[in-house]
């Protein structure tokens, strides 16, 4: 009987608190249709043609052949395509800034990488040579750069014997050249297939997949630590009435938020430089004293909201078990949608809406454009923009609760 008392007892204790009960039940929910649509969709490349002259006969059948190509979707660029089919009716098409078009259009993230069929690369096929197929990368993104390579060989594959049919057929020269070879499989290497070159706008071929990862590790491991630690200091303080009896002094709430920002910046000061210099170790590319200085400063500011949204938990937790509560709830999504792990391109609309709200989806992206894509820090000011509105929003709620909750002791 005693057994069955206790098990009473602890179930009526549970369903008391309604935040308990959410953290059994919908919490797991969430979690699974957080992984679902994490790992239900692999990463696709967006990838534009771009075509000039007589190379303007083969765009269509390349963009069908990268169609048929896992992980690369079709996207379109207006701006960089000729009006009219003036290479192929003899009129000079026009080259001028071509190089920088595109590098726009992928600095403005509107594609991952652009192939360019130039009247260079017919030529060369005419005349035997295997031409140089040029494709452009954003570069950041090493995972999405294999696939456009692997993609763009296998279209090439695919559509380049036709090419010298084609070519061949409107210069009367024979339906087939005696120099084309028959196509071959993807990767054979054969002489039917150009020369690829790829051009990074950001990053080089030396970049793998772990550096993609690792500028993110710096602003999570500060905002998990700050958030984990400050929840559970200022509760326990709260539980034991130290809080209590700091607040019938002549003290104001504010300066004791203050003394907490202070003290966990003590900490953070030596913490950032352990999580900054083991990344630093395990990069491959150079990275500049600004970069480093510009890092720290996006540590502090994702401590400081890591702190201010720690010191709101531990006001509406009345005990350390339900402020823990509160750490699936602040953590998880935000490795699930702050482009920590996987990018948001197979989530719903309003996951991806919801992953404006989150501090790690801004500081990796700053982090990222620091280390990967070698911006200033200026450069991301949008993000920045974004993680100091959360910072000041969360200060004045935390005053707004201090007002009205203030530093009185948990209820029983």
């Amino acid at each position: 009987m005693t057994v069955v008392w206790v098990a009473q007892r602890v179930m009526r204790e549970i369903l008391r608190d309604p935040r308990t009960v959410a953290f059994f039940f919908l919490v797991p929910v969430v979690v699974m249709v957080l992984v679902y649509y994490a790992l239900a969709k692999d990463d696709v490349a967006r990838v534009a043609v771009v075509s000039r002259g007589m190379a303007q006969i083969v765009a269509k059948p390349l963009e069908a052949a990268l169609a048929m190509a896992d992980g690369v979707r079709q996207v379109s660029l207006p701006e960089l395509e000729l009006p009219s089919a003036s290479g192929i009716s003899g009129v000079a098409p026009d080259e001028s800034n071509l190089d920088g078009k595109i590098a726009d259009a992928l600095r403005q993230d509107r594609a991952d990488a652009v192939v360019l069929l130039s009247a260079a690369l017919v030529t060369d096929r005419v005349e035997g040579k295997p031409g140089v197929l040029r494709v452009f990368v954003e570069g950041s993104r090493p995972q999405l750069t294999a696939l456009v390579r692997q993609a763009v060989i296998e279209a090439a594959a695919v559509v380049m014997p036709a090419l010298e049919r084609s070519a061949g057929s409107m210069f009367n020269t024979g339906a087939v050249l005696p120099q084309a070879q028959p196509a071959c499989p993807a990767g054979c290497g054969g002489s039917s297939l150009p020369e690829l070159q790829l051009t990074y706008l950001h990053g080089d071929a030396g970049y793998r997949l772990v550096d993609f990862f690792l500028p993110t590790l710096l602003p999570f491991f500060v905002f998990f630590f700050t958030f984990m630690v400050s929840t559970i200091t200022f509760q326990r303080e709260r539980t034991r009435g130290t809080l209590e009896r700091i607040m019938i002094a002549p003290v104001h709430l504010i300066e004791v938020v203050a003394g907490y920002i202070l003290g966990f910046s003590a900490f953070s000061l030596v913490q950032v430089p352990i999580v900054l210099g083991f990344i630093l170790a395990l990069v491959t590319f150079p990275v500049t004293a600004g970069q480093v200085g510009a890092l720290i400063l996006v540590s502090i500011l994702v401590m400081l909201i890591a702190l201010a949204i720690g010191l709101i938990v531990s006001f509406n937790a009345r005990s350390e078990f339900q402020a823990v509560q509160f750490v699936p709830l602040v953590i998880l999504p935000q490795i699930f949608l702050g482009d920590l792990i996987w990018t948001l391109d197979g989530f719903p609309r309003a996951f991806r809406w919801f992953a404006q709200i989150l501090p790690l989806t801004h500081a990796n992206a700053i982090t990222r454009a620091l280390l990967l894509k070698r911006q200033n820090l200026l450069d991301t000011w949008p993000h920045l923009l974004v993680l100091i509105g959360m910072l000041v929003a969360a200060l004045l709620f935390l005053a707004w609760e201090g007002r009205h909750k203030g530093g009185s002791a948990p209820e029983a």
